[in-house]
């Protein structure tokens, strides 16, 4: 009975080329050799215009660019109570000890932007602890003030220049 077949088909044959039910080679070329019919094509064609007429779900807020936004804002704010207050202090003093007192005085501005960026960093770094944020947060201060100090010193001395040239 080797290499006969039980049922013999006309016309087809086994992947080895004797009679049997698939046709000689890959079965699954009969599934991409066969097109669609006509009616099968159309509700194909509709179905998938039907998906791309969909709107998109709507996204459920995120809260990173939420908090991005109140890191920014927060910077601006202790920035600009820093420059300003070195624009509106008195002259005659040294830069840098009208700088430090500013920064002094603009010490809850500094706070928030502590808040701030912990509360953002946290949203990425859920693991860590509120001691390890605290710390990212006032480091990342720490990064930000020398250019604000300068800033405000530059703001001061540019005001104080014209002053004694008048003198």
């Amino acid at each position: 009975m080797r290499g006969q077949n039980i049922l013999p088909c006309k016309g087809r044959g086994t992947a080895a080329g004797g009679g049997g039910v698939f046709p000689a080679g890959n079965p699954s070329t009969l599934l991409r050799r066969a097109p669609l019919p006509v009616p099968g094509r159309m509700l194909a064609l509709v179905a998938l215009l039907g998906l791309a007429a969909c709107d998109a779900p709507p996204r459920a807020p995120v809260a990173g660019p939420e908090a991005r936004k109140l890191v920014d804002t927060a910077t601006l704010a202790y920035a600009d109570c820093i420059v300003k207050g070195a624009e509106a202090a008195p002259l005659g003093q040294s830069p840098g000890l009208v700088v430090a007192q500013v920064v002094r005085d603009c010490a809850p501005r500094r706070e928030a932007l502590a808040r701030a960026i912990e509360s953002f960093h946290a949203l990425g770094n859920p693991s860590f602890t509120p001691e390890r944020t605290a710390l990212v947060a006032e480091a990342s201060i720490q990064q930000l003030e020398p250019q604000i100090r300068n800033d405000a010193i530059a703001a001061y001395v540019s005001r104080a220049l014209p002053a004694e040239k008048a003198e």
